[in-house]
């Protein structure tokens, strides 16, 4: 029997977060430890609508990473040496050496260039892990929501009838 693959939305939202150092720097609990010494220093924060850390608290999150001796392995990584292996068996290792070589060069983790490449990504997650210390789940919803793509989308939809009722089929 197959799967009807469930209720499909009218409009579809794509989400931008990717599975990069973010997900690691969550893993490991480092936005869990920045956020928890945060709150240790910081009395009050503003709404969680409004908070949003600056970018000296950034780059104190960046040293903090690197103080916690921070290291992860990405998984296209782990792939190319499985592809790498495999070569080997096949006998393609000599005739692809150097496009692996060039490849995993443009594979291994630089966390300097990564901390910046996914700063908003990361810095979402660090403000939504502060905000939790002051206003608990509540508040991570309410800086959530301003963001949500899926809201966002809704709201824009609502201010155009044309298109809700074209959606509903009038």
């Amino acid at each position: 029997m197959r799967d009807g693959g469930g209720i499909r939305p009218d409009i579809e939202v794509k989400d931008s977060m990717k599975v990069s150092i973010a997900y690691y720097l969550m893993n490991q609990n480092i936005i869990f430890d920045f956020a928890s010494q945060y709150a240790l220093t910081h009395a009050s924060i503003a709404e969680p609508e409004k908070f949003r850390i600056t970018d000296a608290e950034y780059d104190q999150f960046k040293q903090f990473t690197k103080d916690k001796k921070f290291t992860y392995t990405l998984q296209s990584d782990k792939l190319l040496k499985n592809l790498m292996a495999t070569a080997k068996i096949e006998g393609y290792d000599e005739v692809a050496a150097a496009d692996f070589k060039a490849l995993q060069a443009k594979l291994t983790p630089n966390i300097d260039k990564d901390l910046d490449t996914f700063r908003k990504d990361i810095t979402n997650l660090i403000n939504a892990e502060i905000v939790k210390r002051y206003y608990y789940q509540k508040g991570v919803v309410r800086y959530a929501l301003p963001q949500d793509k899926t809201l966002l989308k809704a709201e824009e939809l609502f201010k155009d009838m044309s298109a809700y009722n074209k959606i509903l089929g009038k």
